[in-house]
């Protein structure tokens, strides 16, 4: 008879070890990246709750004119109700009150109501405000000087457009960075300035249309990027009809202007059309 030895296979303490180590060491990097990916995820959630919530409010202000705050509270309680958020008795800064129940991190939502009761804002207490008022967006533009950067090319952005230019991308990058500086290109500058008047353009892109003596302003309810490139892709945006002084609603798509994205203004469809 042949005696046969049988090797037993499987893992060796040591080995285990080593495996276990390196399933450490992975975790070290991907826990804090997962992480971070969720709170970004929960973060554009509430961000897109507040935003439907500000349009369902304006629509239907719009459609049923509140003749005061409380008709506008009412109006209000009711959208939010049908959201199953729950009414924080007790606010006195908010004119519109504050809920509770639909931001995943517990924040509080605080509502402004307008004089006129046709605009709504609404800031999460974990992740600020959910909308820019795309007409204070347009002030601040204009108001933007750029006299304390020695060697700026630009005084303002009046004197941009006077110089033959006719509309400016938030995400536009500069074939000639070193005019801007200490900027990379005038968008970023731009971007820089908004934030010193307390508008953080983060995770929206906007474009600004130089029309006759006015602007037309686009602003997308996400940050726009190449992979958007697409006729096939729509991204929510509002848009500033400064002619009419009026708000719209709608869809636009990107298209792509040297390396960067931009949003085709002329593809613009207004909700309810």
């Amino acid at each position: 008879m042949c005696n046969i030895n049988r090797k037993k296979s499987g893992f060796t303490l040591i080995e285990l070890i080593v495996v276990i180590a390196i399933l450490g060491i992975l975790a070290l990097f991907l826990v804090p990246s997962f992480l971070g990916y969720a709170k970004d995820a929960k973060e554009a959630v509430c961000r897109a709750n507040m935003t439907n919530i500000v349009r369902e409010y304006e629509a239907s202000a719009a459609h049923n004119s509140p003749a005061s705050t409380e008709d506008a509270k009412k109006l209000l309680a009711a959208i939010y109700a049908s959201h199953n958020a729950e009414n924080k008795n007790g606010s006195t800064f908010y004119t519109g009150g504050s809920y509770s129940g639909i931001c995943s991190e517990d924040g509080i939502y605080g509502n402004m109501i307008s004089d006129d009761f046709a605009v709504l804002t609404i800031r999460c207490t974990i992740h600020g405000d959910g909308i820019i008022d795309i007409k204070e967006l347009k002030e601040r533009l204009e108001a933007i000087n750029f006299d304390d950067i020695a060697n700026f090319p630009y005084k303002n952005l009046n004197e941009y457009f006077t110089n033959g230019k006719t509309n400016i991308d938030s995400e536009a990058v500069s074939t000639t960075p070193e005019s801007y500086a200490p900027y990379s290109s005038l968008a970023e500058a731009v971007s820089v300035k908004l934030k010193q008047q307390g508008i953080d353009t983060t995770n929206r892109s906007w474009r600004m249309y130089k029309q006759g003596n006015t602007y037309n302003l686009f602003l997308t309810d996400k940050k726009i990027s190449l992979d958007d490139v697409s006729t096939d892709i729509w991204i929510n945006c509002t848009k500033y009809d400064i002619t009419n002084k009026e708000i719209v609603y709608g869809k636009v798509q990107v298209v792509k202007s040297g390396n960067y994205p931009i949003i085709n203004g002329g593809s613009f469809k207004a909700d309810n059309n």
